[in-house]
């Protein structure tokens, strides 16, 4: 996510500094396509759709139109974090690629590692952590939790 929130910052920043945007927001829409266009072009992102009719986006249910993203809670564009933020989004649902998330860290532990054999200096009791919930059960039977908590 924080690579669109970079994305999406900049496009805000272009759109804003040329004065790009406008009341209408389906004009506002077809502008920002363009500006995404040209920003995420030579980079590692592409855009999953050619085209996007926002005339039908806006007036359809998502389950009747050709592309199925949900564009109906777009903040004003002068509330500058806001609308970073749905763009952020959007720019997630629209687009594929970008980089790759880093793999699990346990991808990088060797195999002949474990808990046990590193943390062999902490003295761990067993017993206690297999009483099958024995002190939860004592704890609600008690005189003080009884006392406390009348039923």
């Amino acid at each position: 996510m924080p690579q669109y929130l970079f994305l999406s910052e900049t496009i805000y920043k272009k759109m804003k500094n040329e004065k790009l945007f406008s009341k209408d927001v389906l004009e506002n829409m077809y502008i920002l396509m363009k500006v995404i266009r040209k920003e995420i072009k030579g980079t590692e992102y592409k855009l999953k759709y050619n085209f996007i009719d926002f005339n039908e986006v806006l007036s359809k249910s998502k389950n009747d139109c050709k592309v199925k993203i949900d564009v109906s809670l777009i903040p004003s564009y002068n509330l500058r974090e806001e609308y970073i933020l749905w763009l952020a989004g959007f720019i997630q649902k629209i687009t594929e690629g970008g980089p790759k998330p880093p793999p699990p860290i346990k991808e990088y532990i060797p195999e002949f590692i474990n808990l046990e054999s590193e943390l062999d200096f902490l003295t761990l009791n067993l017993e206690k952590n297999q009483n099958n919930g024995e002190e939860i059960v004592n704890y609600f039977n008690s005189k003080h939790y009884k006392a406390t908590f009348k039923k």
